[in-house]
């Protein structure tokens, strides 16, 4: 967004040179403005624009749409809306981002949606037909200086200001600021039929070896011009603090929910510095915006999966919720049905090497919510598995780090695996004693890390916090993971997670007791992701660690994370890509990815992806909706790392809440 004065000196300039013809519809002191200051057509010539003119805030504009769309003239809508005058946006055809797109933006990335939509509701009436108290004479010649440089723009053969963007003016301070936006690719008006495009990998040399992002440096100042602003952006606006000693962005997200409603999701970003983190944060909203639905027209099959076993996802390992979780009446998932109808959208096996089917529940969970009761779930699903990259190669391996560290913890937690303890000052990178002492030193916390690689030898890590006093208004233990090709990078990541969600567990902890002293209570009260993190704050369960009392501690980095097995870091992306989902294959495990890729991701030269790899465990939130059922390595792992000597029996598996953030 940018702020410059009424009338440039660069747009006099516009409207001295090729004025354009402009075709004016409307009344009212803005449409005379405009009339008097642009060239009409000559005769029955079509004109360089055709520009629709109110005084008041209206949004009713079919007939006029529909002129320029048939004769291939672009339109120009101009209306106030209280206090501003906007213009635009500019209608081409077969050119994406109309009226509509940009007021399904302006909605999601509005301060109180839900308010402003009530107040337009209620007076739409008089808000339409009355013009704006702040139009004078002297705004309307500015809104009409603006529109004939559009027109000239044009007729030049130059970009317009408000193609893909906005013109507002404050009628009080006469002030303009321009809002890009990107179309809106399920609009019904103007998005392009999209049939999507298989998956094929490619090749994607690597800056160097142990660099696992094609563009380790994405610029976040382009980030912010792409995607952010609170007019019209994908993100309405950043949060920023600080935590334990690092620099935290928040970037909030809006989607469409159900009954009218929006819903909120975050990217988060956390390094030690706030250039790195907006870049990391916006990138996470992004991820989220591309699991939440499709970004395109729907692609979906409806099958019984008796009818398309042999092409689809092997659903009896995808890990489903207990049993008796499916009898309750208010549980949002029904029973696994093969002889009923799902939706299915395709994604790509890599034991298969090929396309494969996969619920598409599972693959946009957000579409769990649009589908309301008459049509549940069988799982429900989250992020879990989601990243983002500058190709689909580079984001399919980061999803799938995402479920190996997840996997990794799942597994040490529900089968109490007394999983060996690292010794943070044999790290090279000094960064990680750094990371320990500074949380000890700033909150009081004693840091332990934990390896927690499976039998593939995918380095992972969980890293805790655990309080050194006796004060029990204070958390008693917080948690982190990660997994990563190089087991030092997955420890930095884990740190730099566990300090701020400490951080901010400290401020919260005394002002839930109520709610902690109830999931201490009840694990059925277990029921979002901040509970899980809350029950394990209260000392009253600690002993569920006890597990990890007998691991091994202080075991050298070098002796560690699998050491015997070769580290992953080629000159390829996709032979590291690869190579992890050889690892994964060979503990028998297919590795599947679903494009959730959107225009709006194309448009920084991004890819989304959501991975899965059936017969891992997946990260699930809520005491009911835990998915451990179905999935022998959790029995089967123990025994293979050597922590057991035979498979464990039900009685030897927790299913207590895990701890994980």
């Amino acid at each position: 967004m940018t702020d410059s004065p009424a009338m440039p000196t660069h747009t006099r300039a516009a409207t001295r040179g090729r004025a354009g013809h402009v075709r004016v519809t409307g009344d009212g002191l803005l449409a005379a403005a405009v009339t008097k200051a642009v060239r009409a057509p000559d005769g029955d010539a079509l004109p360089d624009l055709a520009s629709s003119v109110s005084d008041a805030w209206r949004e009713d504009w079919g007939e006029h749409r529909a002129w320029g769309r048939n004769r291939g003239v672009p339109w120009l809508p101009v209306r106030t809306e209280l206090g501003i005058a906007v213009l635009g946006p500019l209608e081409r055809t077969g050119v994406p981002g109309c009226l509509r797109c940009v007021e399904t933006r302006r909605e999601l990335a509005h301060e109180d949606p839900d308010g402003a939509l009530a107040v337009r509701t209620a007076h739409r009436g008089p808000l339409s037909s009355t013009p704006s108290s702040l139009l004078t004479t002297l705004a309307a010649g500015t809104v009409a200086e603006l529109v004939a440089a559009e027109a000239a723009r044009l007729a030049l053969g130059d970009e317009p200001r408000t193609a893909g963007a906005l013109l507002r003016l404050d009628l009080r301070t006469l002030q303009t600021s321009r809002h890009r936006f990107l179309a809106d690719p399920l609009c019904p008006d103007c998005a392009p039929p999209d049939d999507g495009e298989p998956i094929a990998l490619r090749s994607r040399p690597k800056p160097a070896p142990d660099c696992y992002r094609l563009r380790p440096s994405i610029d976040p100042a382009e980030l912010r011009a792409r995607y952010v602003d609170s007019e019209t952006g994908v993100l309405r606006e950043l949060w920023y603090e600080n935590a334990a000693g690092m620099a935290l962005v928040h970037a909030p997200v809006r989607f469409p929910g159900t009954r009218q409603r929006l819903r909120t999701e975050f990217g988060f970003g956390r390094s030690r510095d706030f250039r790195t983190s907006e870049t990391v944060a916006i990138c996470e909203a992004l991820e989220r915006y591309g699991g939440i639905r499709q970004g395109a027209r729907s692609r979906v099959l409806r099958a019984r999966y008796r009818d398309i076993a042999d092409r689809a996802i092997d659903v009896d390992a995808v890990g489903t919720h207990p049993p008796e979780s499916y009898e309750l009446a208010d549980f949002r998932c029904r029973a696994f049905d093969p002889d009923r109808e799902y939706g299915w959208v395709t994604g790509y096996s890599f034991a298969r090497g090929g396309p494969v089917l996969v619920p598409e529940r599972m693959a946009y969970y957000g579409s769990v919510e649009r589908a309301g009761q008459e049509d549940p779930p069988f799982v429900l699903d989250s992020s879990n598995g989601a990243a983002l990259g500058s190709c689909l190669e580079e984001a399919i391996l980061h999803g799938l780090l995402e479920i190996v560290e997840r996997d990794a913890f799942l597994l040490s937690w529900h089968a109490r695996m007394p999983v060996p303890a690292i010794a943070p000052d044999s790290a090279a990178d000094r960064t990680i004693p750094l990371l320990v002492a500074q949380i000890k030193h700033e909150l009081g916390y004693r840091v332990t890390v934990h390896d927690t690689t499976l039998d593939h030898g995918i380095p992972s890590v969980w890293a805790m916090a655990t309080r050194l006093d006796g004060d029990v208004s204070r958390p008693q233990v917080s948690c982190a993971g990660s997994a990563h090709p190089q087991p030092e990078r997955a420890i930095v990541s884990a740190l730099a997670e566990l300090g701020p969600i400490l951080a901010d567990l400290v401020d919260r902890f005394p002002t839930r007791s109520e709610h902690v002293a109830d999931l201490v209570r009840d694990s059925d009260h277990v029921q979002q992701l901040e509970d899980h993190v809350l029950l394990y704050s209260d000392s009253r369960v600690f002993d569920r660690f006890d597990f990890l009392a007998d691991c091994r501690t202080g075991v050298p980095i070098s002796e560690a994370f699998g050491a015997g097995t070769p580290r992953i870091a080629g000159a390829d992306l996709t032979d590291d890509l690869l190579a992890l989902v050889s690892r994964l294959r060979d503990s028998g495990l297919d590795v599947v990815a679903v494009d959730q890729t959107t225009p709006e991701h194309r448009a920084a030269g991004l890819s989304c992806a959501k991975v899965f790899v059936p017969g891992a465990l997946p990260m699930s939130f809520g005491h009911r909706y835990r998915r451990l059922h179905g999935l022998p390595r959790l029995r089967e792992i123990p025994a293979r790392l050597g922590y057991a000597d035979r498979p464990l029996r039900d009685c030897e598996i927790t299913t207590h809440p895990h701890p994980f953030p």
